[in-house]
């Protein structure tokens, strides 16, 4: 690019310079050559007024004028003298005086003209011609006068060369001066092109310097907003992946194990005598771990169902969805002695009923999960605050750790592993929650002490309404 920019940039310096210059060396001629011709005019005339005289006193005095013919012409010898004018006179288109020792013939189309200025090249050599005829009685005369420009041309040719030599001095000076020019130019644009093909073979920390106020500088700027965007879009499709890959290993492992059951039980049942309470043993196990891959099936369709965007929203009353939550709960907190309370600070919320109540759902089982049987408490409380509404699920259960609480949103994560298989959890229950408060635009945060229990607190955005 830098390369054609300027040799194109110079093929058009060059025509025009080198235009001007010819144009410069024509005017250059065009004023000799008018000089010289406005010369030669003067001194034709003054000659052709003398002679004129000269050829009246000869009629007065009764005299052949074409007797007297050198005689009339020798006070005009002196033009003669440089040797580069010549005077001649003709009669009737036959030289009859000339100061040369051939006469030459008068040029084509001078005989009938009264006085005119012609440029002739005879044999290389170029001749300023001035012709005219003498008036009445003496028209058959004319009187020409021939001027040698070699001298003048040389002159001019001189400073034609010299014209030509300071022009190609000049263009390569320029062709120079614009080559660092367009290196200085191009230098930026360079080093975009090269962090771009870095960029390309994934160097995505690759920067550019940014320096100055002015067009490249804000391309550089805007080339490093390109690629720290592309840097994070990378990052995140890296996480993404990495994220999918780990869900895939998870998902694999959980799906191994109550098929790896079932498969050993059914084995056991069909090769072995086996007595009628080992094989109720054996079914339950069977029908434990079926329940369990229902139930880890169900969870996944929900995140895909969420994934896709599919929500409904409509007015519902917040008692109905706390009832809808109570009655999900009732067996489990029963089971486990676990106390659920309800807490309603609002009346009605926008959205969807069934994804609401999935997201209490889980919140609430998890909680009653890590209470202890018979001393746990769980706390369901929706309120205002700040402007901005919030769903408050709080329990006095076991508490997580720090390192916990950093990956309890991970599909198939489980704080405790012995607690959720047997529990028939498989994990998914929080990255569920997660997917349904990014659907809603809200915040889910988690606060939990080992030993004194764990409060989550689900808050949206004031611009969104979702609780009303």
């Amino acid at each position: 690019m830098k390369n054609k920019t300027v040799f194109m940039t110079l093929g058009l310096f060059l025509l025009f310079f080198n235009a001007a210059v010819l144009l410069a060396a024509s005017a250059i001629l065009q004023g000799i050559l008018h000089t010289q011709k406005e010369r030669c005019l003067g001194e034709h005339y003054m000659i052709a007024s003398s002679l004129l005289r000269d050829m009246r006193a000869l009629d007065m005095r009764e005299i052949e004028i074409s007797s007297f013919i050198d005689e009339l012409m020798l006070p005009y010898l002196y033009f003669s003298q440089d040797g580069l004018t010549d005077v001649l006179l003709y009669q009737n288109g036959k030289p009859v005086y000339s100061n040369l020792d051939d006469s030459p013939m008068l040029p084509l189309g001078f005989s009938n003209i009264s006085q005119t200025g012609r440029l002739i090249s005879i044999e290389d050599k170029r001749f300023l011609w001035i012709a005219g005829q003498l008036p009445e009685p003496y028209q058959s005369y004319t009187l020409a006068y021939r001027f040698d420009l070699r001298e003048e041309l040389g002159g001019w040719r001189q400073n034609r060369n010299l014209l030509l030599l300071a022009s190609t001095v000049f263009s390569v000076l320029f062709t120079g001066c614009l080559y660092l020019l367009m290196s200085c130019l191009f230098r930026p644009l360079e080093r975009v092109s090269k962090a771009a093909q870095s960029i390309a073979a994934g160097n995505f920390g690759e920067r550019l310097p940014v320096s100055g106020r002015d067009e490249l500088t804000e391309l550089s700027r805007s080339f490093n907003q390109m690629a720290e965007e592309i840097q994070r879009q990378m990052v995140s499709l890296q996480q993404a992946a990495e994220q999918k890959q780990q869900f895939i290993d998870n998902f694999s492992h959980e799906l191994r194990t109550p098929l790896t059951t079932i498969y050993g039980y059914a084995e056991y049942l069909q090769k072995a005598a086996v007595a009628p309470e080992d094989r109720q043993s054996a079914l339950a196990y069977i029908l434990s771990e079926c329940r369990r891959m229902q139930n880890m099936a169900g969870q996944l369709l929900d995140l895909a169902s969420l994934r896709g965007g599919n929500l409904n929203w409509e007015p519902l009353d917040a008692a109905a969805l706390f009832e809808a939550v109570r009655s999900s709960a009732q067996y489990k907190a029963a089971e486990k002695q676990v106390s659920v309370a309800f807490q309603r600070e609002i009346k009605t919320l926008s959205g969807d009923l069934e994804v609401l109540r999935l997201l209490l759902d889980n919140l609430v089982d998890n909680a009653i999960k890590a209470c202890k049987p018979g001393e746990g408490k769980v706390l369901v409380r929706a309120f205002r605050e700040d402007g901005r509404d919030v769903l408050l699920v709080q329990d006095n259960g076991k508490g997580m750790s720090a390192e916990q609480l950093a990956h309890i949103r991970e599909p198939f994560y489980r704080a405790d592993k012995a607690r959720s298989r047997r529990d028939g959890g498989a994990g998914l229950g929080l990255a569920l929650c997660e997917q349904i408060v990014q659907a809603y635009q809200a915040e889910m945060n988690f606060s939990s002490r080992l030993g004194q229990g764990t409060s989550v607190r689900v808050v949206f955005s004031e611009g969104q309404k979702t609780l009303k």
